[in-house]
């Protein structure tokens, strides 16, 4: 009778042992079907977070070559507008020279102003 009374207290704090140890587990595993695998989400993310990074790198490189592109356009623009002048100035001089009006020359003058306004305008028109 002592024998298995005493087998019986042996078992019951077994059982009490492994069910302490087996909770555990069990916690474990509900808390993981629960959230899911935090690694999984963890390197989800991550890998997420470096996509988005580099698509941002990418759109960085394309707005810098815009840029570049826009720099060379006004550059060139800059350029021309010069020679264009240039030319301007060399053609009052020449039709002065051949013994054109002075209204004649004047309305080329103001021809020319009106066509800058007109280049400015549709270019503002253009840009906006």
């Amino acid at each position: 009778d002592s024998l298995r009374s005493e087998s019986d207290s042996i078992r019951q704090a077994l059982d009490k042992h492994l069910n302490h140890l087996f909770r555990g587990q069990r916690e474990e595993q509900n808390r993981a079907a629960l959230f899911g695998d935090s690694n999984a989400t963890t390197r989800k993310t991550a890998a997420s977070f470096f996509e988005e990074r580099n698509k941002l790198e990418q759109s960085h490189v394309a707005l810098d070559e815009m840029l570049g592109q826009g720099r060379e356009i006004v550059g060139n623009l800059a350029r021309q507008n010069a020679t264009l002048r240039g030319v301007s100035r060399k053609m009052v001089d020449v039709a002065q020279s051949l013994g054109m009006s002075q209204s004649v020359v004047n309305m080329i003058e103001r021809r020319t102003a009106s066509d800058r306004f007109l280049v400015i305008g549709l270019s503002l028109v253009l840009l906006v």
